[in-house]
């Protein structure tokens, strides 16, 4: 049985040399001959062999750009990603098919040592609270029945890890919804300055030391989805009071600008510095490590906030200049 290399090669010499031969018939009927000759049949071979060697080149060149392709993919499969795929023609249409395939595979790259990073990282956050729990756990069988300040100080970090290993997970299969597409939104008109109004109530609850100002000269409304919008600005007024100092003021403010309602959270306090800024939107970034260790930060408030905001269309971006100014813009 023949590949299909082999066909396509003998059906295009078939085709020359029955193009050929047609030829010579209508030579032989011009010329009035009722024979083959031997020179003739011997020329007719000849052409034969002809036809297929130019037929096997021709549709070389035709498949090499398919076998190479074929190739690469078969590398892609086996996760190598180290060398782009060259396709030797001047067709500019192949070159085209090259360029954009090997931004695919690019991307692809890009995407699973997001993924890698992503475990790894997740990995790692949750190691932290497990041998924190394990750790006051042996310390509560080994001496916790008989001492009730380690009682109560081992349930109480258990509980707090506890908590935080919850957050974690939770944010974690927020990511990975957004990621397989299977975050549901559900867009109505909301009133934004009443939802500015509930989420400062409910932060100061919390951080009773801090001052928070609503600064919007008007009532503001947008096409989106009003608990999405509220877990944003409850992260942002997370993070200013967080990482900012206590008594200090958290001033949020809302308006409206080329038909965009334009939001933002900004703190007084110690600021990211510069080169920060363009990552602090990544997963499990951190500015201070050390810090976010100490506040019980997982990284993934911002990650969480920039997805919503994604998926509503808009844009979210950092300042810092005497303080942290965290802005998003969503359709009004």
């Amino acid at each position: 049985m023949f590949n299909r290399s082999t066909q396509l090669t003998l059906f295009a010499a078939g085709l020359m040399l029955g193009a050929i031969f047609v030829f010579y018939l209508m030579l032989l009927a011009e010329t009035g001959a009722t024979a083959v000759s031997g020179t003739h049949l011997l020329l007719l071979l000849i052409a034969a062999f002809a036809a297929f060697f130019v037929s096997n080149i021709i549709i070389d060149q035709v498949l090499n750009p398919i076998r190479t392709t074929v190739s690469k993919i078969k590398e892609i499969g086996d996760m190598n990603f180290a060398e782009p795929l060259v396709i030797d023609s001047d067709d500019e249409e192949l070159r085209e098919y090259a360029f954009q395939f090997n931004e695919m595979a690019k991307k692809l790259n890009q995407y699973i040592k997001k993924q890698k990073q992503f475990v790894s990282d997740a990995s790692h956050e949750l190691s932290t609270p497990i041998t924190i729990i394990n750790g006051h756990a042996d310390l509560l069988l080994r001496h916790g029945k008989q001492n009730p300040i380690i009682l109560e100080n081992s349930l109480t970090t258990i509980k707090q890890e506890a908590l935080r290993m919850s957050q974690l997970v939770e944010s974690l299969l927020s990511l990975a919804k957004s990621d397989s597409g299977q975050e549901v939104y559900n867009f109505t008109k909301i009133n934004i300055t009443t939802l500015l109004k509930e989420s400062i109530k409910e932060m100061q609850l919390l951080a009773p030391d801090f001052t928070l100002k609503l600064k919007t000269e008007e009532q503001l409304t947008a096409l989106c989805d009003g608990e999405a919008i509220r877990r944003v600005l409850r992260i942002l007024l997370t993070n200013a009071v967080r990482y900012a100092e206590k008594g200090k003021l958290v001033e949020v403010g809302g308006c409206v600008t080329h038909g965009f309602v334009e939001v933002y959270v900004k703190d007084n306090g110690i600021g990211i510095p510069e080169n920060h800024l363009p990552h602090i939107f990544g997963r499990f970034y951190r500015v201070d490590a050390s810090r976010a260790k100490k506040t019980g930060s997982s990284g993934l408030g911002l990650a969480i906030a920039k997805e919503i905001i994604d998926a509503h269309g808009g844009e979210i971006s950092a300042y810092s200049v005497e303080g942290t100014e965290i802005k998003f813009r969503i359709s009004s």
